[in-house]
């Protein structure tokens, strides 16, 4: 068995130089597995960069190495996953953005996973400003939800289910209105 994988390695094989050395060594790439083979004298690890001696291609090696046994559990070789230089880079790019985003009205988390800052400090002014640059057809409904709003806060009226059920629809619309609208309105549910 061991010599049969040999034979076939050797015929497959091909000859590769590690990064900022000039050790040489022989490994069989499969593209289709993502992987290198090597025979059990070398033991590859992950981060190790190998160049293809013919066609200079970078494999970046990645992930530990799986043991290749013999059926009586001689181990013959060694096989590790590898990425282009491509998706290499592609996979080491900070997920860091710098993103403009201008100012924010209403109810916002700004951020990544790891921070985020949530804005949630909505005034009425601020959605009469959103308003004005929806479309005209659509201003005056949104504007008699707002007086609605106005009453409601000036005059302390309690709210029940269906309150707001006419202005559905524009709210589903324009969720930059519905969200700093409801927190307003938690706001003041809530002082």
């Amino acid at each position: 068995m061991k010599s049969h994988f040999i034979k076939i390695f050797n015929i497959h094989c091909d000859t590769f130089f590690i990064e900022n050395s000039k050790t040489e060594i022989k490994g069989w790439p499969s593209s289709s597995k993502k992987a290198i083979t090597f025979l059990e004298s070398f033991i590859p690890k992950e981060d190790m960069v190998l160049i293809n001696s013919k066609t200079g291609i970078k494999y970046h090696l990645i992930g530990n190495p799986d043991k290749i046994p013999t059926r009586t559990g001689e181990i013959i070789g060694y096989s590790i996953g590898f990425l282009s230089s491509k998706e290499y880079e592609l996979k080491n790019i900070s997920n860091s953005q710098n993103i403009n985003i201008g100012n924010i009205h209403g109810s916002a988390i700004i951020g990544n996973q790891q921070n985020a800052s949530i804005n949630i400090g909505s005034t009425i002014e601020e959605v009469k400003s959103l308003i004005e640059n929806k479309p005209i057809e659509d201003r005056e409904e949104l504007k008699k939800l707002v007086t609605l709003l106005e009453v409601i806060k000036e005059n302390n009226i309690s709210v029940s289910k269906g309150t707001f059920s006419k202005f559905a629809d524009i709210l589903n619309k324009y969720s930059d209105i519905a969200l700093p609208i409801g927190s307003i309105l938690l706001k003041w549910l809530s002082s």
